[in-house]
């Protein structure tokens, strides 16, 4: 079983926002990308989205498309 998982944070108008990418395995041989956003500030995230798919090289492309972006838009 493989799991990616990226987390990435930033300074936005004084408050640290963060970013979470993860790639799980499921119990049907699928993958499931998973974005999680918010602040540091808060208990709970923003936002949390799920996408699956039928393998490992397709979450992965999506998930370097989404971490590329978060880079270009400050986050470390």
């Amino acid at each position: 079983m493989t799991e990616y998982q990226k987390l990435l944070q930033r300074e936005v108008n004084g408050r640290l926002r963060y970013y979470k990418i993860s790639i799980y395995p499921t119990l049907f041989d699928e993958y499931l990308l998973e974005r999680e956003f918010g602040s540091f500030k808060n208990k709970k995230p923003t936002r949390i989205i799920k996408k699956y798919f039928q393998n490992l090289t397709i979450a992965l492309d999506e998930f370097n498309e989404i971490y590329s972006t978060r880079i270009k838009r400050g986050y470390i």
